[in-house]
């Protein structure tokens, strides 16, 4: 009997023990092996997912930032302006062509050598416009015209200029011009002065004493303008500062605004563009944009909502806007009297956006 029973208990104590043994094995297997490394595996499974669609999202903007430019290019290069018949029915040859040297020079910009060249092949027959009678004809137009056509006139010198044409024939005719332009500051506003003063330093004209201290001028953005008093006129001049205060994009810094105006700046730029955004306003959101970008504000959400919804405005033929209701009235003359400007604009907010931070 003692014998049996120790049998018995040490058969009992050897099942159990395996038992356990067994048990204690596969559990120290799960959470020394398998829970860690499915934690880890699973961490490591979403961080890869994560970064996989940000990189895929990274891809799919730059794919639609590439293919929006090329089509506007595609549109531009096909785009028919008839500069002579503007000048004799409306007076409006030299805004236009301002425009389209304005969409090519950003083009210009950021192209390699071989697409420079390609567009000085296609800006040539706007630049030999700038030899006509009629083009020349600024000091014999009425006062509303040559108010409009004189800002555009020093613009289109230094379109051509930035694009290593020849000029000099356009200074020399300026200084005819000089006297008239000169007293026509008393009605300009404050970044329109700015941006005559800009324009005759770059060219070393004499500057009269209306524009010697533009720096000085307080506009709109001085008088931090509540968002509830904003009309569509107030957000365009806001943008006009902005891009006088950095050249227009040719320079990363700006000395104009002081940190009171810049936080101004800052925190109405994003509310003013999502409500411009929301009423598929693309020349004014492709502005805002321009001026976020020289900013630093293109990581703000608004920024990247507007931003998104213009890419994906873009018309299948590569230009922006919706003005298919003016035709019956304007006919084919709606391409360069309301696209081209939208294009502009919207094509220079791509360009910048996708450039700024390698200049």
């Amino acid at each position: 009997m003692p014998i049996k029973a120790y049998n018995s208990t040490t058969m009992l104590f050897n099942y159990l023990y395996k038992k356990l043994f067994i048990l204690f094995v596969f559990f120290t297997t799960l959470i020394c092996a398998d829970f860690p490394s499915l934690g880890i595996t699973n961490n490591i499974n979403q961080w890869a997912n994560k970064q996989h669609k940000v990189s895929k999202k990274h891809e799919d903007l730059h794919t639609l930032e590439s293919n929006s430019i090329n089509k506007a290019k595609a549109w531009l290069d096909h785009l028919s302006i008839d500069l002579a018949h503007m000048s004799n029915t409306g007076n409006d040859d030299k805004k236009r062509l301002s425009e389209v040297l304005g969409a090519y020079w950003m083009l210009y910009r950021y192209g390699s050598e071989t697409e420079k060249k390609a567009i000085k092949v296609r800006v040539k027959d706007f630049y030999n416009y700038t030899y006509k009678t009629q083009y020349l004809n600024l000091l014999t137009q009425k006062d509303e015209p040559f108010k409009k056509n004189s800002m555009s006139y020093l613009r289109i010198m230094w379109l051509l200029k930035e694009m290593d044409f020849d000029i000099s024939h356009l200074i020399k005719k300026f200084h005819t011009l000089k006297p008239r332009m000169d007293a026509h500051f008393s009605q300009r506003g404050p970044w329109q002065k700015s941006m005559f003063a800009r324009y005759y330093d770059i060219f070393g004209f004499e500057k009269p004493q209306s524009i010697q201290h533009t720096e000085n001028m307080t506009g709109l953005i001085g008088k931090e303008l509540p968002l509830s008093k904003y009309k569509r006129l107030h957000a365009y001049m806001l943008t006009h500062q902005v891009f006088v205060a950095f050249d227009y994009g040719n320079k990363k810094t700006q000395t104009r605004f002081n940190p009171k105006e810049l936080n101004y700046l800052r925190t109405k730029l994003p509310f003013i563009v999502k409500h411009y955004d929301s009423k598929k306003n693309w020349d004014l959101v492709s502005e805002l944009l321009l001026s976020m970008t020289y900013l630093g504000l293109t990581e703000d959400k608004y920024f990247q909502a507007a931003y998104k919804d213009l890419l994906l405005a873009q018309n299948s033929n590569g230009s922006w806007g919706n003005y298919e209701h003016l035709r019956a009235k304007y006919g084919d003359s709606i391409e360069t009297k309301y696209y081209l400007h939208t294009t502009g604009v919207a094509l220079s907010a791509i360009e910048e956006k996708v450039n700024w931070h390698k200049k």
